[in-house]
């Protein structure tokens, strides 16, 4: 131990250094000066605080704080993005529409006088449906829909990417607690 700090005097005025560092803390103040001032006003600050009153608290002290803590504190209200349930909605129409249609096609084929098994129905609406669908695929409807599609991705990609950064921005702007 070749230089005295606040610690070591602090533990040397609470009896809790042993006999050897006891012995090597005398010896450095005898020689030094300064850290026999810097003792002498860690005592007196000992005894202040040893003899000062202590008065409890009032009843329900911190819950008030707590109450006033909180009424002041700013919160945040998350914002609700439409976005997703919109297009989750879309699809989920889409995806009953497909089923409904699918269930009215094969009702009817039941309903005729010879009935046919499923895979028949199956293939004659193929048959019956395919040369409508390529013409509908063939000419400027694919190109459309395909562009629409595309703009629906890059827009909701966007969206989710600024979604993203807010969110991060938020969690790196909030306080942290000690």
């Amino acid at each position: 131990m070749k230089k005295i700090t606040d610690e070591i005097l602090n533990d040397y005025i609470d009896n809790q250094l042993d006999t050897a560092a006891l012995k090597e803390v005398n010896e450095l103040l005898q020689s030094d000066e300064e850290g026999l001032k810097k003792l002498k006003s860690l005592k007196v600050v000992d005894q202040s605080l040893t003899n000062m009153e202590v008065y409890p608290a009032p009843e329900g002290f911190t819950k008030r704080m707590m109450s006033r803590i909180i009424a002041h504190s700013k919160t945040m209200v998350p914002k609700v993005s439409y976005f997703f349930i919109v297009v989750v909605s879309l699809l989920s129409v889409g995806i009953i529409s497909v089923l409904v249609t699918a269930y009215i096609t094969a009702e009817k084929t039941a309903d005729g006088a010879n009935k046919l098994s499923v895979l028949d129905s199956v293939l004659k609406y193929i048959k019956d449906y395919v040369p409508a669908i390529q013409k509908f695929l063939s000419n400027q409807n694919i190109l459309t829909i395909g562009m629409v599609l595309t703009m629906i991705l890059l827009i909701s990609g966007y969206f989710m990417l600024e979604s993203h950064k807010n969110f991060k921005n938020k969690l790196n702007n909030l306080p942290s607690r000690s």
